[in-house]
């Protein structure tokens, strides 16, 4: 092209008005490094990233945030009518009187923009706004709350290449496994393959659904020890917390550390799960009674989800092939860290969910198409291109 480069306008109008076509684009080009055999399509890593929205954080709203700054507002106001009645009696010079009114006017002026921003909020029933991008949520990103899209990526274990990707703004993970490994599977038009992802990642509706669509869940559990009640009171201590009654499947009850046994009670509804709980009279006579095990005076109860056999399943999957989740790490952020120090796309540039996950198309095709050449030469390209 004899170093023919396109003006930044033009880059910039192509990546605004193809938006909606690079996901197609994309699969297409997955399609073709299949065909070269540069995807195992059997062991896939998982994860997330956020992406610095076009918003400041001084341009994100919230309720409190907002109560907050009405109540500064009425405060100043206050003092600085004070302060104009004090200028009054003292017959102060105008000038004074004259500045203290412009500045009244201006904390009277945000204030209604704050009070119709609190209203829009209550009405929608949402809990922030961003003015700029609208549709940005704040998110932790790097150790600091900002407004961020949260993309997730999954990338195949053979040459670290991705497989599919989404963006939402939703800043947690843990309703997004499913969705992704769905999607990647079908990409890749296996009949099963293995998913890795970290804690973050991990739902117990999640971890059936995958396994529902021919998926083998590898996530970590998140410990829910030492929140809540036990936080303040020790109670459960660690030797008698939840993990630690064990499940008999033949008798259907769980074995206390104590040693004591408790039967199914009743079902019970929970997060939109169907739970089994179990109980024991024993507990009366136990010497860890209201002193170690719990404080409930009806004695302890441990539930027990339905499906709880699919993340059993995956337990074990794990201990005999911990390997996986130690690799999850060398897969997955091999892309992030291209992108972020490479490509130098920490930060988006367009506005919307739908633009944005067009701008982070590019940005994973672009990665894809580079890994590729690294792979197979500088002259796979034009074979590309003849095929």
């Amino acid at each position: 092209m004899k170093k023919l480069t396109p003006d930044f306008k033009t880059i910039a109008d192509f990546r605004k008005d193809n938006v909606d076509c690079i996901k197609g684009v994309f699969k297409e080009f997955v399609k073709l490094c299949m065909g070269l055999d540069l995807y195992g399509a059997k062991y896939i890593a998982i994860d997330g990233v956020k992406l610095k929205a076009v918003n400041s954080t001084d341009r994100n709203f919230n309720q409190k945030n907002l109560c907050y700054r009405l109540r500064m507002i009425d405060e100043k106001v206050s003092r600085y009518i004070s302060e104009m009645e004090k200028c009054d009696r003292e017959e102060a010079e105008n000038e004074a009187a004259g500045g203290l009114e412009g500045k009244i006017k201006n904390m009277m002026r945000c204030k209604e923009e704050y009070a119709e921003l609190l209203r829009k909020l209550k009405e929608a029933k949402q809990n922030e706004v961003s003015l700029t991008d609208p549709e940005s949520r704040l998110m932790k990103n790097r150790g600091r709350i900002e407004p961020c899209y949260n993309s997730h990526v999954a990338v195949d274990d053979k040459n670290h290449l991705i497989v599919d990707y989404n963006v939402t703004n939703a800043p947690a993970d843990n309703c997004q496994l499913s969705s992704i490994a769905k999607s990647a599977k079908e990409t890749l038009g296996a009949k099963r393959i293995d998913a890795v992802a970290d804690k973050g990642f991990f739902s117990f509706m999640e971890i059936k659904e995958c396994v529902d669509n021919g998926i083998s869940p590898y996530v970590p559990e998140q410990s829910r020890y030492g929140v809540g009640l036990v936080k303040k009171t020790g109670i459960p201590t660690r030797e008698f917390s939840s993990d630690k009654f064990v499940y008999d499947k033949e008798t259907d009850t769980h074995v206390c550390p104590a040693g004591k046994r408790l039967a199914f009670a009743y079902l019970d509804h929970a997060h939109e799960k169907t739970m089994r709980v179990y109980r024991t009279g024993a507990c009366f006579s136990c010497p860890f009674f209201l002193t170690r095990c719990t404080r409930n005076k009806r004695g302890r109860t441990v539930w027990r989800w339905e499906h709880m056999e699919v993340v059993e399943e995956m337990r074990e999957r794990m201990r005999l092939e911990p390997w996986k989740l130690e690799a999850r790490k060398c897969i997955v952020e091999h892309p992030f860290g291209t992108m972020k120090r490479a490509f130098n796309q920490g930060y988006l540039l367009l506005k919307g969910l739908r633009k944005v996950t067009g701008e982070v198309g590019f940005t994973m095709l672009a990665y894809n198409m580079r890994r590729a050449i690294n792979m197979l030469g500088a002259g796979a390209p034009k074979s590309w291109i003849r095929a």
